[in-house]
């Protein structure tokens, strides 16, 4: 999941100064004894994480999107969680709830959305605030829409990556910006290619989302004709919740919609779940920012183990520029992850394609380089049933680990209890793949779940993956999961004896050398 901001309980500490050091100079002064503040840890009091893009309308689209926590969660047998709706209008900046069917939900909160478009702000207080995340996952069975869109609903940051997305003819890219702050949010994109990065003189510097909107940003306009594009984006003032859409179009054919998920940073060293055994092109992206080539060695971490496939024992990857590399024979019809090592910091993403044999119909999943599991991730939206599977998509790379899928929900809505939590070994070098459904009980329901590694294992590294039969072909959509730590640890702190005492606007010299 994304990591939620965090607001602290209130922190006073005084301005922290240069130290004081030892005799080294004879005679030297030295400054009167500092207090010293232990570092401590503090519970999370606030959360918010925002969903782009939650709608519902023509050809029968709905979104069901949902908040949960690692917490309690529960105040007077509801959530402690509000919502606020986004859109490009300020005025609109309001509480969301009833009006749009967002209600409490065992220990979560949200609903299905049947008409409109915003974006929806999850806040939690409280014990709900506790490793708090939200999922959005839209469908539509038909139309230029046609597909499963999934994503874990971002904090409010600085900085983004997107890796893959194609703006050639036929495709639709774009950044949605929601700023849910008081004050105006500046962002810089940075558009990297296969050739390098893309001159855009200037287009792309000092973009103002302004307090309480979102705003959405047309890639293929910004960069056309590339294959596979990678955007960074940096906010230079104020902050953000950035997501990246993509859709395809063949002729009037839909090829696929999908959210593009946060990479992160780049990194030498990076796993990315969720790779699907459903016949289709699997292609890899990898992106390179920095200013040294990158060469890269790609292995599979699949049901049957661990190897690296013919062709992926070396891959150069150009400074400041992109590379995909199909890997659909790699993975030969097993479910799996792939895992990246390079000797040059870069960030990876892949994206899967599923079909039917009687149309050219076609959705389109992304899943990108993700964290290994340190606790609790929350899974909020599991919908079961008419068809629908949900998966967890899990592998352990060195040890044999041990999940726990905990229910935070009742199966029937009307009933208070819920289901017992089931536990899945996962074999080191090995991904195996879970149905929720089987695994709960259920042919039909819509859950919430949280996901908890066993500390006596290996870590593991997790990705939701949604699917549904469809008239013209299989619907997937996934989400990477997240583990959310419950407490943040505080450092320690010295305070200065000498400018303790000053008041705002004044300078006093520290005694400390």
């Amino acid at each position: 999941m994304t990591r939620p901001r965090i607001v602290l309980g209130v922190v006073v500490a005084t301005l922290v100064a240069g130290l004081g050091t030892a005799d080294a100079t004879a005679g030297r002064p030295q400054p009167p004894a500092s207090i010293v503040t232990q570092g401590s840890t503090t519970t999370i009091k606030q959360a918010t994480v925002v969903c782009p893009d939650a709608r519902g309308g023509p050809a029968g689209q709905v979104t069901w999107v949902r908040a949960a926590g690692t917490g309690d969660g529960i105040l007077n047998g509801a959530a402690a969680v509000t919502a606020t709706a986004v859109t490009q209008k300020s005025q609109d900046f309001a509480p969301a709830g009833d009006s749009i069917g967002l209600a409490p939900y065992g220990l979560a909160f949200g609903g299905r959305i049947d008409k409109g478009s915003r974006a929806l702000a999850f806040t939690g207080t409280g014990s709900s605030a506790v490793g708090l995340g939200a999922v959005q996952v839209t469908r539509a069975t038909s139309g230029p829409s046609r597909g499963i869109e999934a994503v874990s609903c971002a904090e409010p940051g600085t900085e983004f990556t997107f890796v893959g997305g194609s703006t050639i003819v036929g495709n639709e890219l774009r950044l949605v910006l929601t700023n849910i702050d008081d004050s105006v949010a500046i962002v810089d994109i940075t558009l990297l290619g296969a050739s390098g990065p893309l001159n855009l003189t200037g287009a792309t510097n000092g973009i103002e989302v302004k307090p309480h909107q979102r705003r959405s940003i047309d890639l293929v306009k910004l960069g056309p004709n590339e294959v596979e594009l990678t955007a960074m984006v940096t906010a230079v003032t104020g902050r953000v919740a950035a997501a990246e859409t993509t859709s395809r179009l063949d002729g009037s054919i839909p090829r696929g919609v999908e959210w593009i998920p946060d990479a992160g940073p780049a990194a030498r060293r990076s796993l990315i779940p969720g790779m699907i055994q459903d016949p289709g092109r699997k292609t890899l992206v990898l992106a390179d920012p920095g200013t040294e080539a990158a060469n890269v060695s790609v292995q599979v971490v699949s049901d049957t183990g661990t190897f690296t496939p013919a062709g992926l024992e070396s891959v150069s990857v150009n400074p400041g520029s992109v590379t995909s590399v199909n890997v659909t024979s790699a993975l030969s019809g097993h479910p799996g992850a792939l895992l990246v090592t390079s000797d040059q910091p870069v960030v990876a993403g892949a994206s899967q394609e599923v079909g039917s044999t009687t149309s050219a119909m076609t959705d389109v999943t992304w899943s990108t380089q993700t964290a290994p599991l340190n606790g609790t991730a929350v899974l909020p939206t599991v919908p079961i049933g008419a068809g629908r599977d949900v998966l967890l998509s899990l592998t352990a790379v060195h040890q044999d680990a041990t999940v726990t899928i905990t229910p935070t929900g009742p199966i029937d809505p009307t009933a208070s209890t819920f289901p017992p939590p089931v536990h899945v070994k996962v074999p080191a070098g090995q991904t195996v793949s879970a149905d929720l459904g089987s695994l709960l009980g259920t042919t039909a329901a819509d859950l919430s779940v949280r996901v908890t590694t066993d500390p006596a294992g290996g870590p593991v590294t997790a990705s939701a993956v949604f699917r549904e039969p469809a008239p013209d072909g299989t619907l997937v959509g996934q989400v990477g999961l997240v583990s959310v730590p419950s407490v943040i640890q505080l450092p320690s702190v010295r305070e200065d004896p000498t400018v303790a005492g000053a008041r705002p606007g004044e300078v006093q010299p520290s005694a400390s050398p």
